[in-house]
């Protein structure tokens, strides 16, 4: 989260790129998926499904598209200063927080003040009051917001009261996921964990294929290292560690390695959106709130991943535009 900080709040000084936007059809395109998506959920486990315990709906291919989508969409509504697209995406944001996972919706937040602060027109050296509340209550939310979706599956207010007990709160904050997670590397340095280097190298680079599954690739694969070595069950938050798969790969090397990867996508990402316009702005955006947001519990392997997702879907929307744009669709711009 402090690398998140230090990605949103300066503004890198470089030449915005002339009449930067992003199509209709795009945004029509995104919406379009994360409507249809929402129905193909609620067709295949019922208008509440969102209220199903986690994971009891399936996180197919489908599933993956839709979750992207609303990222997408969220950014290209931003875009256009579409009122009614942005109130679709937010609700459908909601409803996926409901399922269980307070991911994507924090990616959603850092990927919104990371848009916004690529149009400053002045680089600010104290961020705004307005952007240090919505850091605040994005952190409560991180920190409570499973609170939230439990209580609503459960139908019982009372969890949320817990938030009057001290001791409650205390040990919401020793147990955050940063905080837990951190502890992996400790894990791995005392037990002496070292991943096979061909497996571990296949996970990473398998993502270049469109779906590694079907060929037999496990991306996931230093969490189910991890967590298999265990003697005890852990959280299902509780992916991994980005640095401690660096260690188990090749030690204090791989950490310094991870590190540089790790630091220099952020800048490379924050510096080319900058100079970037519409749907590859926006990707590149999603791509580095995800950096920032996710990296503290994943392994590379299932970080990067969530960066062929991200690909895939940016890829995916412009296409269905540009196929959009051959019929015929009136192919209006609006600026960014």
């Amino acid at each position: 989260m402090f690398i998140f900080l230090l990605m949103i709040f300066p503004r890198i000084p470089v030449d915005k790129p002339a009449g930067a936007q992003v199509k209709l059809g795009q945004l029509w395109a995104a919406s379009v998926i994360a409507v249809a998506g929402f129905f193909y959920l609620v067709i295949s486990w019922g208008p509440l499904f969102f209220l199903e315990p986690r994971g009891a709906v399936e996180e197919g291919a489908v599933v993956t598209l839709w979750r992207w989508s609303l990222l997408f969409g969220l950014l290209a509504s931003v875009a256009v200063r579409s009122t009614g697209h942005l109130a679709v995406h937010t609700i459908l944001l909601v409803v996926y927080f409901l399922m269980g996972d307070r991911t994507i919706p924090a990616i959603a937040v850092g990927a919104v003040l990371i848009f916004y602060s690529l149009n400053q027109e002045k680089i600010k050296p104290v961020p705004s009051f307005s952007t240090v509340l919505l850091v605040g209550l994005s952190f409560v939310f991180l920190l409570y917001g499973k609170l939230v979706y439990l209580a609503v599956k459960l139908s019982d207010i009372d969890i949320i009261l817990r938030l009057a007990d001290r001791n409650f709160i205390a040990a919401q904050l020793s147990s955050f996921e940063p905080m837990v997670t951190y502890n992996f590397l400790e894990y791995i340095i005392a037990h002496d964990v070292v991943l096979p280097v061909d497996e571990f190298f296949l996970a990473i680079f398998g993502n270049v294929l469109l779906v590694p599954s079907a060929f037999g690739v496990e991306t996931s694969f230093f969490n189910k290292h991890l967590t298999a070595m265990m003697p005890y069950r852990i959280s299902f938050g509780l992916a991994g560690s980005y640095y401690a798969s660096g260690f188990a790969f090749m030690g204090i090397l791989g950490v310094m390695i991870l590190a540089v990867i790790f630091l220099g996508g952020l800048y490379v990402m924050n510096r080319c959106a900058a100079t970037q316009k519409g749907l590859v702005r926006i990707t590149l955006v999603i791509l580095g709130s995800t950096f920032a947001v996710y990296a503290h519990r994943n392994g590379l392997d299932n970080l990067l991943s969530f960066a062929r997702q991200i690909f895939i879907m940016g890829v995916f929307l412009n296409s269905v535009a540009s196929i959009v744009r051959l019929l015929k669709f009136k192919g209006k711009r609006y600026p960014a």
